[in-house]
């Protein structure tokens, strides 16, 4: 067994106890040394460990760190996974177990290396708080409980060999884990509870099944005075369930004809259901919000819209302003998942708070067309949508490409032209997946730039436009964007976004967007396409080592473009050297449109030409 120890660190890695400075929590194998043998990695074969004596060996080691004097921990049950092994430790008191105290060691599954830890351990309970103090026996709480409730409800269940005794903190702190007190339960019945919080309780706890009314509840039964202190439901429930465009009427019936001029009925035809995920609980009201964990549906912009709340599913009518705000909720929170999964901490870090979206911000007055990300004067970052012509938010692309330029704010790579280029794309080759009939895959908004009215030909990902094209400096921004789309396009079809297996496809478009967010983090805000295009083959080299995987499809992409010539350079020689450059040569007055931007952090990105 190899000693593991902790290297602590100030950043986002770590959090630790304000009061005594103990490690709460660390994600990071790179934290933990030595590392173990990579060959393990290199040939997939497992090494034979023990999870819970590495990490038993693992906190004795950084006992320090962890603030452990004087506390006892009871390993529990080994959680195995694919990837993951946990193993957690309850805390206990003079033999009790601690309520909700817990620390939680992650093991990568191939070598036993600890990979993360978090930590709730309770660093404040007086050790004069002795278990002789408690007052009821087990029977005596079951006795109690069913006392307190069998003329309360029409039947009861109770399972008197259950009561477990507890020493518990009452605590909604921290917000994230909060559990309610089922204080409508309490209600019917004609029950309080006494939980004050921050106060430490002996308790026993008493698990009880009701009918009329119904329920399955947690009782915290006062061990002392018998006097109940929380009652919990023990029921998770289902999350309401909405109609939305999956991704947009026009791709899921391969029907070209339709628009909002289409008769309600037909476009009804076209909507799903959908769980929508990750929504807080019912307010006070019992009505769910579409306010959750990543997005938060408001009223902010001139339209005076509230977005909708209800007991059941938000099953609205195509039509419906309410259905904006269930495409807004469910595709942007869909989104903020997908790319949280690539890892980049800037990005997870901004999507802690929920994002605020107005999904019916400009009515079908002046200038209605301009769906906008922006940053208000406090410094507040939303999106709005308008409503003329299809309203914005009933098409999932106009969804992710607004939602792209916040991705780029976050990351304070602001790129311009090139931006909207990669909003464009992101909205094409991540809906892709949605697009099971494989309908004009090619088209940005399908929906909202429909044949009817048809506001911009040139938002596809598949032009003919070049880099090196004469004109090239007078191209509006939105071309200029979609050129590089389409040489992503091209990079995407080539490691396999053409190819019949729907995984194939998905796994092309997820390395695509990958090797681009890799890229932005090299590059500065507003970079030329030159640094753009050279970020993508490091970005390669950083993914997949110093050969690359994809650098040649890269090159590939981007010459067809127009953007260099010839071959790529071997990647064990500089790209660019003092006598030899690889791109076409150009007068100085041609960079005009990649250089030489300004941008106001605070100004709106509009995505479609008014008037």
């Amino acid at each position: 067994m190899v000693t593991q120890k902790l290297t602590t660190t100030k950043d986002v890695r770590f959090s630790y106890d304000e009061k005594t400075g103990a490690i709460r929590s660390f994600f990071g194998a790179e934290l933990v040394g030595p590392p173990k043998e990579l060959e393990f990695f290199a040939s997939n074969v497992k090494r034979d460990f023990d999870a819970v004596g590495e990490s038993r060996e693992f906190l004795d080691t950084n006992k320090e760190e962890f603030r452990l004097e004087n506390i006892s921990l009871k390993a529990m049950e080994v959680s195995a996974g694919r990837a993951i092994e946990s193993v957690p430790f309850q805390q206990f008191h003079h033999g009790v177990p601690v309520y909700g105290a817990e620390l939680v060691l992650g093991l990568r599954a191939i070598d036993g290396h600890i990979m993360s830890g978090v930590n709730k351990i309770d660093y404040e309970i007086p050790a004069d708080m002795q278990p002789e103090e408690v007052l009821l026996t087990r029977e005596d709480a079951a006795d109690v409980v069913s006392r307190m409730l069998e003329t309360k409800v029409r039947q009861l269940v109770l399972n008197r060999e259950q009561p477990q005794l507890f020493v518990y903190r009452h605590s909604t702190n921290p917000p994230d884990s909060k559990r309610p007190i089922a204080k409508k339960f309490l209600e019917r019945v004609g029950l309080d509870a006494t939980a004050v919080e921050d106060k430490l309780y002996w308790i026993w706890q008493v698990m009880v099944d009701t009918w009329e009314p119904d329920g399955n509840w947690e009782i915290l039964l006062d061990a002392i005075r018998a006097e109940i202190v929380a009652v919990f439901d023990r029921r998770r429930y289902a999350m309401p369930k909405a109609y939305v465009f999956k991704p947009d009427p026009i791709t899921s019936s391969a029907n070209t004809g339709l628009s909002w001029n289409t008769d309600e009925k037909i476009l009804d035809q076209e909507r799903v259901a959908v769980t929508l995920e990750d929504l807080d609980k019912p307010n006070a009201a019992s009505n769910y919000t579409l306010s959750g964990k990543w997005v938060k549906c408001v009223d902010l912009e001139p339209v005076t819209f509230p977005p909708p709340q209800t007991a059941e599913d938000f099953m609205f009518g195509a039509k419906e302003r309410d259905f904006l705000f269930t495409m807004a909720y469910y595709w942007t929170t869909e989104l903020i998942k997908y790319l949280r999964g690539f890892g980049i901490q800037e990005f997870n870090d901004q999507t802690l708070i929920p994002f605020e979206i107005d999904a019916v911000g400009l009515g079908d007055g002046s200038d209605p067309e301009n769906s906008h990300f922006v940053v208000d004067s406090s410094g507040k970052a939303y999106i709005a949508f308008g409503e003329g012509g299809v309203p914005d938010a009933s098409d999932a692309h106009v969804i992710v490409h607004e939602y792209g330029h916040a991705l780029h704010y976050f990351l304070n790579k602001r790129q311009y032209c090139y931006e909207e280029g990669f909003c464009d794309l992101l909205a094409v080759v991540w809906l892709d997946r949605f697009n099971s009939k494989g309908f004009r895959r090619e088209e940005v908004f399908p929906w909202d730039n429909n044949q009817s009215i048809c506001w911009d030909e040139n938002r596809i990902v598949t032009l003919s436009q070049r880099f090196d094209d004469d004109d090239f400096k007078t191209y509006p921004k939105y071309l200029v964007g979609d050129i590089l789309a389409t040489a992503l396009w091209t990079l995407f079809y080539s490691i396999g976004g053409n190819e019949p297996d729907p995984e194939t496809r998905k796994t092309a478009a997820d390395t695509v967007v990958h090797l681009y967010l890799t890229m932005l983090r090299q590059v500065t805000p507003y970079a030329d396409k030159e640094k753009l295009g050279l970020g993508l083959l490091t970005a390669d080299q950083a993914m997949y080592g110093l050969q690359g995987k994809y650098r040649q499809q890269i090159w590939d992409a981007f010459k067809r473009r127009g953007l260099w010539n010839g071959n790529p350079p071997p990647p064990v020689a500089p790209l660019i050297s003092e006598n030899q450059t690889c791109f076409r040569t150009r007068s100085p007055d041609e960079a005009l449109i990649d250089t030489d931007v300004s941008f106001n952090a605070s100004f709106k990105v509009l995505d479609k030409p008014s008037g």
